[in-house]
């Protein structure tokens, strides 16, 4: 009896041959490897010195009379993703973050890293383990950091590492943008996890307890804005996998939970209610006036010696590194704004920027800005705007604008001026009527713009006192003539002249057209309707000129040569079936060639 064999065993299944009396063998599906992203020119230099330090250590160390001491060991990979233990809320209430994003707006841009840390209530920082150190990146300084903190603690162990402050990276999947700013690059962030893989680590960093940030618009925007995203990426793979909708026994689809702290403290909010006199709202910035005003001593692994401007020592600095010595700049910074506001109200003039979570919404940008904010750019106007006042006199339906540096809470401006008539604007234009900024300093933002553009200026106080006293507005007022432009920025063309030009244009176009051939089915239709003859005589002359000998261009087969079709209004009427070359199809030139002979 002979033995019998599978379709995909014996000496020829190897190359997948099919083989005679048996079916086609089932060939393998092809594995496509995706390559990942290449390292950046910085890395692979650090990871060069370093290979070259280690070897070097290695042959001084096997030189030597002691040849039993195993040789060290190369740099290994860390992973990219965080995970480890963190403290509970009641052993550290205050984390710390700061976000490096693509752009400005959370609505059309991505968070490309975090960095965090946790604090106790005492004011110390919070010792947590992790699966690697505070980064990832090759070359990070950071690294020392778990080792000093091994020294003082007993949890290190070969799996989990002692940190004081993480740093994530997330990969946006899209262009990470200014690398110049945040430092990051494609190359870095190709083999970071995505946001939907990082987010349950940042819902336990700030769920529940008091979030500390430089300006919560934007911050607690990206965060926000990111967490719609996840959750939105999950109901759409439910949709993908069952397309008429979610059936009986189908799982409903992930729930996304998004983190609610406490509260939100906000540094750049509190130094301006403080009324610091700093043109430059960033981190450093800030930090450098209460360092010099109010005695402020930040950590040296927040590195005070680099400033907020361009210079080479920044951009010695990894980009991990420099995001997790911006973070441990905000608890000193936040301990010195509220030592100086112990006796001052939150929300006030001189006091600390608090806000509720639930009290804050996104605008149309994405940007996290209180409710009373919001509903104000979209409440209705029952009264015109009579324009810009005549001195300190208010009147109902002036729109004002208020700058970002104002002392007053905005939204007691906001709600005050709205119960008074008046109309609040987020944008600064030609129709406002005035801006509310703060003038302990030289002027910029929408305050700078606004005295440009002639705009009277009212200081919050100046502000609250005009509304005490606010005339009764009409609503037959129309919108206000807009003021003339800007000096050195010319004014948009508009109205008769662009007209005129662009009609000028459209006729040397198609006069252009004509001359080739144009719109003439019979060649020389476009002369002739150039020339005043109609638009019969593009088709023959069936009802016109008989005077028209048979040998004149404008009959027989040849007669359609004459158009070029190079502009895009023939190519247009070619596609509609007027045939491809340009003087039109066969058939109708028969037909046209007929009727002149009978009518001749």
């Amino acid at each position: 009896m002979s033995s019998m064999t599978s379709p995909g065993s014996g000496p020829d299944a190897a190359d997948g041959a099919p083989r005679s009396g048996q079916g086609r063998s089932r060939r393998r599906r092809r594995q496509v490897h995706r390559r990942s992203a290449p390292p950046s020119a910085q890395i692979i230099e650090q990871a060069e010195q370093g290979t070259s330090t280690d070897t070097s250590e290695i042959t001084a160390t096997t030189a030597g009379a002691d040849n039993t001491l195993p040789p060290r060991t190369s740099h290994r990979h860390l992973p990219k993703t965080f995970h480890g233990t963190l403290p509970s809320v009641e052993e550290a209430p205050f984390v710390e973050i700061t976000v490096a994003t693509s752009g400005i707006h959370p609505s059309t841009s991505r968070l490309v890293a975090f960095s965090a840390t946790l604090h106790t209530a005492d004011g110390e920082r919070a010792v947590f383990s992790g699966n690697r150190p505070a980064s990832a990146q090759v070359g990070s300084t950071v690294a020392a950091d778990a080792a000093g903190v091994a020294e003082t603690t007993d949890e290190t162990t070969d799996e989990t590492t002692p940190v004081t402050g993480i740093v994530q990276q997330i990969n946006p999947g899209e262009d990470p943008g200014p690398w110049h700013l945040h430092g990051y690059t494609e190359a870095d962030l190709g083999q970071a996890p995505g946001f939907a893989t990082v987010a349950p680590l940042l819902f336990d960093l700030i769920d529940g307890r008091t979030l500390i940030c430089h300006n919560t618009t934007m911050t607690w925007g990206f965060i926000q804005f990111e967490y719609r995203r996840a959750q939105r990426a999950a109901n759409r793979g439910a949709q993908r996998n069952n397309p008429r909708g979610r059936r009986r026994n189908q799982r409903r689809p992930k729930k996304v939970a998004v983190p609610t702290p406490a509260r939100i403290v906000d540094t750049l909010a509190s130094s301006r209610r403080a009324g610091v006199p700093v043109a430059d709202p960033r981190l450093r910035s800030i930090a450098a006036h209460y360092a010099e005003a109010h005695g402020l001593v930040l950590p040296s692994d927040a590195l005070p010696g680099l400033g907020q401007a361009a210079s080479l020592e920044r951009a010695d600095v990894l980009a991990d590194d420099l995001l997790l010595a911006d973070n441990r700049i905000l608890f000193p910074l936040y301990s010195t704004q509220r030592d100086l506001a112990a006796d001052t109200a939150d929300n006030t003039p001189g006091g600390l920027s608090v806000a509720d979570p639930s009290d804050l919404t996104a605008d149309r940008f994405g940007l996290q800005r209180s409710t009373v904010r919001v509903d104000a750019t979209t409440s209705p106007r029952p009264f015109g705007n009579p324009g810009t006042p005549d001195g300190p006199a208010l009147v109902q339906g002036m729109e004002f604008v208020v700058s970002p540096d104002v002392g007053v809470d905005p939204d007691v401006l906001i709600s005050s001026a709205t119960r008074a008539g008046l109309v609040y604007s987020e944008k600064l234009n030609r129709t406002s009527s005035l801006v509310v900024c703060n003038r302990s300093h030289e002027l910029r933002g929408k305050a700078m713009h606004g005295e440009r553009k002639s705009i009277p200026l009212f200081t919050d106080n100046e502000f609250l006192a005009a509304l005490e006293d606010v005339s009764e507005g009409s609503t037959e007022i129309a919108v206000p003539d807009a003021r003339p432009a800007t000096p050195r920025i010319p004014a948009p063309q508009r109205g008769k002249n662009r007209s005129q030009g662009r009609n000028q244009g459209r006729g040397q176009n198609r006069s252009r057209n004509q001359s080739r051939g144009g719109r003439g089915r019979g060649g020389q239709g476009g002369q002739n309707r150039q020339n005043g003859q109609g638009k019969q005589a593009g088709h023959g002359d069936q009802g016109g000129n008989t005077d028209t000998p048979q040998d004149s261009p404008s009959t027989g087969k040849n007669s359609g040569g004459t158009g070029s079709g190079r502009s895009s209004s023939n190519r247009r009427r070619r596609r509609r079936g007027s045939g491809r070359s340009g003087g039109g199809n066969q058939n109708r030139q028969k037909q046209n060639q007929t009727q002149n002979q009978k009518q001749g």
